[in-house]
């Protein structure tokens, strides 16, 4: 009886040990893809500060000096983003409508490091 016991006691123990190395390498994995994905979120963000100033410096060479520009991004549920660039001057405020149309196709050739397609439009006020 009392090597039935041993037994049962070891192999009680052994799957004890199993399940603990299992969940430490689970956890191990969890906690490696949550650094993978914040590091992703990090570089993505870089990237559309780079834009941006870049995005800046190019109006400002148009004459638009002080531009107000805001990036703006949409992820679906696919994971897929979309950027909305809105740009604000009041130089650009006085363009005709086909000036800005032709500035916007200006704006569309600009290298970007962002591999999504950016959008970009004006924000009027004065009219």
């Amino acid at each position: 009886m009392t090597y039935m016991k041993k037994t049962a006691l070891f192999i009680s123990i052994t799957i004890v040990f199993v399940l603990m190395a299992t969940f430490c390498i689970s956890a191990t994995v969890v906690s490696q893809s949550h650094i993978s994905e914040q590091a992703q979120d990090e570089y993505r963000k870089a990237e559309e500060k780079e834009y941006v100033t870049a995005l800046r410096s190019y109006l400002a060479q148009q004459g638009y000096h002080n531009s107000g520009v805001t990036l703006t991004s949409v992820t679906d549920t696919d994971g897929s983003q979309t950027y909305t660039a809105t740009i604000h001057h009041a130089a650009i405020d006085r363009l005709t409508e086909k000036e800005r149309q032709d500035l916007i196709i200006r704006l569309e050739t600009l290298e970007s490091t962002i591999r999504n397609h950016i959008y970009h439009e004006f924000l009027i006020i004065n009219q």
